[in-house]
């Protein structure tokens, strides 16, 4: 039995709503064609958190039907330094099947990895040729961060979106042609 359509958006609904006032929880879902809910993942800034302390070893467990709709809950979870399990992120799954699977799986990793993105050699090596140069114009800038976040489907990333709306203030092809020599002191060099 699926989550009907009534349900479903009233539960779906609650979680965007909170995705919309909480901007580290995170939530997905997906409905069939007769808008039956299908799969459903959140995830919240304290399990995000405690996946970047305790995420180096994870299990996640799909045996549990014990709902009204039998869909399938599947916690994320870890275990913390006092051998205590820690919650990473949960999910509802309707079906078993491998397209699930990838769909929860997708969710997962766009909410959670943050930090094994920035541990990708290739990945570190294209943002930093970008950010931490001054031999590139903004256009240059603009096409080369528009290249590595879709090389890396990281359109849904918040924070890589709000720091690219702050670019003109940090990256430094936006002020290369700025006169910087005012700003050295005698203590800064060496």
């Amino acid at each position: 039995m699926f989550i009907n359509e009534y349900d479903a958006e009233m539960m779906v609904g609650n979680l965007m709503k909170k995705k919309e006032h909480l901007p580290e929880f995170s939530c997905e879902y997906f409905t069939d064609d007769e808008s039956c809910l299908v799969g459903l993942f959140w995830s919240n800034g304290e399990s995000k958190r405690n996946y970047q302390v305790f995420g180096d070893i994870m299990s996640f467990d799909a045996t549990y039907r014990s709902n009204r709709y039998s869909m399938v809950f599947v916690p994320f979870t870890g275990i913390d330094n006092h051998n205590n399990n820690v919650s990473f992120g949960a999910a509802l799954l309707a079906s078993e099947t491998p397209e699930t699977y990838k769909w929860l799986l997708r969710c997962f990793l766009k909410a959670l990895v943050g930090v094994t993105l920035c541990n990708t050699t290739d990945f570190k090596q294209r943002i930093c040729d970008i950010v931490w140069t001054d031999s590139l114009s903004p256009d240059e800038f603009e096409v080369g961060w528009h290249s590595v976040i879709q090389d890396f489907d990281l359109s849904d990333n918040n924070w890589l979106a709000d720091i690219y709306d702050m670019r003109e203030s940090w990256i430094p092809a936006y002020y290369r042609d700025e006169l910087m020599s005012g700003l050295m002191r005698t203590t800064s060099r060496y």
